[in-house]
């Protein structure tokens, strides 16, 4: 064998170059899918950049717009300059939008890594807030433009209230896109972003899920607010101190009219004022009957039923009878409510009173402005002259709120929360004979209406003062309930049991009981006598009433209800200072049965805050105090 170096063969090369002929098509597609992914990046990176860009000149457009109206523009005039450049924001936010909606699986997963990973993972839902909100507000001003447009500077409410109308498509729309906005903050929590966005975050989680629920009734505007023809509403001032079915004893009466959006008329007299003895009335309810010597029913006594739907039907009639005049919706409002707007506005002032009247002295300075017809005779004023004039604080103070409102010098945000609590707690309670508005109504909890739940277990009470007092001003109630099934029913039927405790918080030694008709001194010499009650207890329709103990036994009764409800009813007198138990004791239909058991309780209008006690068997119990409108409890599975 030679030393010399062996000659390559064609056989030894061959593999590497077939190697690298297969390579050569990988790194020519690992070069193709870098230049498409560098170039999807910068064309994302580039519509980012476009989009951040519009909306960078349109926001710093509208700052400057907001400058002008804290300066004193009208934001009529300037809303209809800003029309292009909010629709211009709109489309930008949709468009960033939609360019950095493949972010946001990745961004969640940084919402554990501390303060800033949270508010990072929190700001796709921020954008698709912003995004579909700035839709909806485009479009609503796109709806409303040719008003805001109108030459006539007085025509524009009629002009807007006309573009409305038909217009249900769009708001339909309008709710969705909210709804969206909606789902998107539900998952937030506010304290995790920044200091900056925290406030605004919470307001917008409390608003737009209402703003959703009501953007239906856009349509219905141009009705409610008189665009064909004047729109009539009776406004009810309920006095709680004496508690009636709806929530107090209709004190007074107001009549708003409205007419192409414009509130044209606010009249509130006397209730007593509006009846016209010389036409037939209905007879009153059997209880004020008995107990009041009632013979006919007057308007003011026309919120028997708790349920306001059905009294709203009884006041339109009786005010169509005697005043002649069609009502289109009642409107009820409580001490508790002029309470909570005058907090919403901020206080007014009243002829004649030193300082401000606000919610936390309110009620003061109207008993004290009800004056003493004792008083008012040793000053040479006649019984009449003080009849007539006990009242009239109540429209000194609603024109006052009224001027308040018309001011425009009252935070939009406070005012929104009072009216809204009082609408939660039924100090506000509105029916309209407009269809699809009272559906709204009806579903938000706003109506005043009984609401038992088919299949459900059903519990209201609800106190009528028949003693021609204001005792309820100074009277405390609890509620426990119990229900079981016994093992001895062959229906296998359950047996509830409600427990009412009544306090009267003011002794008076030595107090007679007097079941008269008559004023005495000044307003709180009314709170100071005895509690006459006519105790109803709305349950299930097909409860069967076994026993009441604390009423007088010759006044129980059990019949149907409103709402397919079973009412359980008895008369008691509670004396001053002294406590009182009322003990129902019922079986309820067999359609309720312990595997698919639901709870309704449901506060009575101007009854205050109700603690509640209930016990389901032996081991399932709960208790709260009910401020607002309804307890929905079911056990735990």
């Amino acid at each position: 064998m030679d030393d010399f170096p062996r000659t390559a063969q064609p056989s030894d090369v061959q593999p590497s170059r077939a190697a690298r002929a297969r390579r050569r098509p990988i790194r020519l597609g690992l070069l193709l899918l870098a230049f498409l992914l560098g170039a999807l990046i910068l064309y994302k990176a580039g519509r980012v950049g476009y989009y951040a860009w519009q909306l960078y000149r349109q926001v710093d457009g509208l700052r400057m717009w907001a400058q002008e109206l804290r300066e004193g523009s009208d934001p009529l005039d300037t809303l209809a300059e800003q029309e292009e450049r909010l629709r211009d924001t709109a489309q930008a936010l949709a468009g960033l939008e939609r360019e950095l909606r493949f972010l946001a699986p990745a961004l969640a997963g940084l919402e554990g890594l501390g303060p800033r990973g949270a508010w990072v993972a929190a700001a796709p839902k921020l954008l698709v807030v912003a995004a579909e909100m700035g839709q909806v507000g485009s479009q609503a001003l796109a709806l409303v433009a040719p008003a805001l447009h109108s030459p006539d500077p007085d025509g524009w409410v009629p002009g807007l209230l006309a573009e409305l109308a038909g217009q249900e498509i769009a708001f339909q729309a309008m709710a969705a896109r909210t709804e969206r906005a909606v789902r998107a903050l539900e998952t937030l929590e506010p304290a995790s972003l920044p200091p900056a966005l925290q406030e605004p975050v919470a307001q917008a989680q409390e608003v737009l899920p209402l703003v959703a629920r009501l953007l239906p009734l856009g349509p219905s505007l141009p009705r409610l607010m008189g665009l064909e023809r004047p729109a009539t509403y009776l406004l009810l001032v309920q006095n709680n101190h004496e508690l009636r079915g709806t929530g107090g004893f209709i004190s007074a009466v107001g009549q708003v009219v409205v007419e192409q959006g414009r509130l044209v008329d606010l009249t509130i007299v006397d209730s007593y004022a509006v009846d016209n003895l010389q036409v037939p009335h209905p007879p009153a309810p059997p209880p004020l009957q008995r107990y009041m010597q009632a013979t006919i029913l007057a308007l003011r006594d026309a919120n028997w039923s708790p349920d306001l739907p059905t009294s709203a039907r009884t006041v339109q009639a009786l005010y169509r009878q005697d005043q002649g005049i069609q009502v289109d919706g009642v409107i009820t409002v409580d001490l508790r409510a002029v309470e909570l707007l005058l907090d919403g506005v901020g206080g007014v002032q009243l002829p004649g009173v030193e300082g401000p009247v606000t919610g936390e002295n309110v009620v003061a300075i109207l008993t004290e402005l009800w004056g003493d017809p004792r008083q008012a005779q040793e000053q040479g004023q006649t019984f009449q002259e003080w009849w007539r004039r006990r009242k009239a604080f109540i429209p000194a103070l609603a024109q006052a709120l009224l001027a308040k409102l018309r001011g425009r010098e009252v935070d939009p945000w406070a005012l929104y929360r009072a009216a809204r609590q009082a609408l939660e707690e039924r100090a506000i309670q509105i029916w309209v004979e407009e269809p699809s508005t009272q559906a709204v109504l009806a579903a938000l909890g706003w109506d005043g209406g009984l609401q038992p739940q088919a299949g459900a277990d059903y519990l209201a009470l609800v106190d009528s003062n028949v003693g021609f007092n204001k005792v309820d001003g100074v009277v405390e109630r609890r509620l426990a309930y119990r229900v079981e099934w016994p093992d001895d029913d062959p229906d296998g039927r359950a047996l509830a049991r409600a427990t009412i405790t009544y306090r009267h918080t003011l002794p008076v030694p030595g107090h007679t009981c007097l079941h008269t008709a008559r004023y005495g001194g000044e307003y709180g010499e009314m709170m100071r006598r005895c509690y006459f009650d006519y105790v109803r207890l709305y349950v299930p329709r097909g409860s069967e009433l076994l026993s009441v103990q604390g009423v007088e036994p010759d006044s129980v009764a059990s019949y149907p209800g409103e709402r397919r409800t079973q009412v359980l009813a008895g008369f008691f007198v509670l004396e001053p200072g002294q406590t009182h138990t009322v003990v129902f004791t019922y079986r309820l239909p067999p359609s309720i049965r312990p595997g698919s058991y639901r709870l309704v309780i449901q506060r009575q209008a101007g009854s205050g805050p109700l603690p509640v006690a209930w016990s389901l068997e032996e081991d399932l119990r709960g208790q709260t105090v009910l401020s607002g409108n309804l307890l929905v409890w079911s056990p735990p599975p």
